[in-house]
């Protein structure tokens, strides 16, 4: 049996450049290089964000050299000039996508776009309304950059007019995150933005365009399983699921008290039990140091874990167990509970005393 541990703080980069962007480094080893930087600062969930381009050979390069360590989003940077002259936009792709065919489908749209500009990647504009269509059919989420970020809404389009207020808004309910360019500004969104947009997730990415420089300014956690609809968990609970700094208060509390959370619970039916034919506990759960509430239909099992869990850790209160008493799983005659046994694996790698149940 597979048990997930479910959704942890995990580091992210929403933001990335590869050579394929037309002012990234160029050179043979920058695939390479750029998995070796995701690896040594620990990222494990990734959005390829070149400029104008989604290069399918080189996301499955990256996958490639990746592995199994690093989930990578397809995706892609664009620019529009709605409200200004030069607002960037990116779309983050379904990891699970075909990407050979949203490729494709991205490289008919540019053939148009390529047709009006004068050759040139610097003269290049997407109408915002087909980056919000092509974003809806290939089922992707739009980050757009504000704050003090660089070509961003706030430092493109004033408020200064009821038109141009107008406009901000329109762009900002059509996009799923705000990539923001510094700690300060997410206090200022926060204040001021937010209270008028409703929740969406303020992220700080490194927007890296060279692997032998890799930075970051702030690290981007996320609470949620490395996948699209990790992502979207986080849009929907930005507060709980997203934050920007060093470390989540509770993954430091953690750290910091390892021999006081559980990492593992495990139950195992011993060697030579009495009762043959009955092989109902054998499990090695994996425990997620945040969990409060155990959920399940009647007869799931609930009552067991619970009293398993609570035998295991010494509480006081196993008097009152439900399902480890001597009227239900160590009923007699055949006292199931003497079958079995469990203990509890600790976060700094500790085991506890192992007992009958």
């Amino acid at each position: 049996m597979s048990i997930s541990r479910g959704s942890e703080w995990r580091q992210w980069d929403l933001h990335v450049h590869t050579a394929s962007s037309y002012d990234a480094y160029k050179g043979e080893d920058s695939d390479k290089l750029l998995v070796q930087a995701w690896k040594e600062n620990e990222i494990e969930a990734v959005a390829i964000t070149d400029h104008f381009i989604i290069d399918s050979d080189r996301i499955v390069s990256l996958r490639s050299l990746a592995g199994e360590d690093i989930v990578i989003f397809p995706g892609v940077e664009l620019r529009s000039d709605k409200g200004t002259s030069n607002l960037h936009v990116i779309i983050i792709f379904p990891e699970n996508c075909d990407i050979v065919k949203l490729s494709n489908a991205f490289r008919s749209m540019m053939l148009d776009y390529k047709a009006k500009s004068t050759g040139s990647p610097d003269t290049i504009y997407w109408d915002f309304n087909d980056i919000v269509e092509f974003c809806k059919i290939h089922k992707g989420l739009i980050s757009v950059h504000t704050g003090s970020k660089e070509n961003g809404i706030d430092k493109q389009i004033t408020n200064a007019t009821p038109v141009n207020m107008a406009i901000k808004s329109e762009i900002a309910s059509a996009v799923h995150f705000f990539e923001l360019g510094k700690t300060k500004d997410i206090y200022d969104y926060q204040k001021h933005v937010l209270p008028t947009t409703g929740p969406k997730p303020l992220i700080i990415c490194s927007d890296n365009h060279d692997p032998r420089d890799y930075k970051r300014k702030e690290k981007l956690w996320i609470k949620a399983d490395t996948t699209f609809d990790g992502l979207i968990q986080a849009i929907n609970h930005p507060e709980e699921r997203v934050f920007v700094g060093d470390i989540p208060d509770k993954v430091d509390k953690a750290n910091k008290k390892k021999s006081v959370y559980i990492d593992t619970v495990q139950v195992n039916r011993n060697e030579g039990a009495r009762n043959s034919g009955s092989n109902w506990f054998n499990y090695d759960i994996p425990i997620n140091n945040g969990l409060t509430v155990v959920i399940g239909n009647k007869g799931s099992g609930k009552s067991a874990f619970a009293d398993i869990l609570g035998h295991l850790c010494d509480a006081n209160s196993m008097d009152e167990a439900s399902f480890l008493n001597e009227t239900r799983f160590g009923k007699p005659p055949h006292k199931y509970a003497e079958d079995y046994s469990g203990v509890i694996k600790w976060l700094d790698g500790d085991f506890g005393t192992r007992k009958i149940l």
